[in-house]
């Protein structure tokens, strides 16, 4: 999610976009955010903008909430299959750089932790939204773990945004400050749950998991 000024830059932008087009440039900005690892690409505003004029009558409701749904889930396998197929290159690579090696790590210990769980909370939580779909193609984790997993994070966040948008009209930003603190909440409870995990590995004695198995 961008923040401040960047975010109204944005929104206003997406506001003059009319008619047919506007489906367009949603679906590119919500399959970008995961499926070029770009996570400046504000996804969820514009999904929040879209609904807010489906609201307005100059968009079918149903339509762009199918659309998003579809946009969500194609960007997110395609960011899979680019972590599949690049491994742990992509983080030297500018836009990987961009995104922080902190960001990278901790993603990558968030998988090798809790698995599809992950993919589940990671949809609504900002920095691992763009790369966790990647993080989890170089993990290791096989595409049929993954999907069930990804399908219902994307599907509920596109449609939660698209709707809440809907509902929410010229109001929408309420719903996005709203979202946002929904990711930190997640966050926060996913953190606790990995340090829980970890103590309980340490006292069982039991040592690190083994290594998923890499096949597709």
């Amino acid at each position: 999610m961008l923040a401040g000024s960047g975010t109204d830059r944005v929104a206003r932008w997406l506001e003059g976009v009319s008619g047919p087009w506007l489906y367009i440039v949603v679906v590119l900005l919500t399959f970008a955010e995961t499926g070029t690892l770009f996570f400046l690409v504000p996804g969820e505003v514009g999904l929040l903008v879209a609904g807010a004029t489906a609201g307005a009558g100059k968009l079918n409701l149903p339509l762009m909430v199918a659309l998003a749904c579809v946009a969500a889930i194609g960007g997110d396998a395609t960011g899979f299959w680019i972590g599949r197929r690049f491994g742990r290159r992509l983080q030297d690579t500018s836009i990987g750089r961009r995104l922080g090696r902190e960001n990278w790590l901790k993603a990558e210990d968030l998988i090798r932790r809790r698995r599809g769980l992950v993919v589940l909370v990671g949809r609504w939580i900002g920095f691992l939204r763009a790369i966790m779909p990647a993080t989890a193609g170089m993990s290791g984790m096989s595409y049929r773990e993954f999907a069930p997993y990804d399908v219902a994070g994307a599907v509920s966040w596109a449609a939660v945004c698209v709707i809440g948008g809907y509902k929410l009209g010229e109001n929408w930003k309420k719903l996005a400050d709203n979202l946002g603190r929904v990711g930190l909440v997640l966050g926060a409870i996913a953190a606790v749950a990995i340090a829980v995990y970890t103590l309980k590995r340490r006292l069982s004695g039991t040592g690190t998991p083994d290594a998923p198995d890499a096949s597709a």
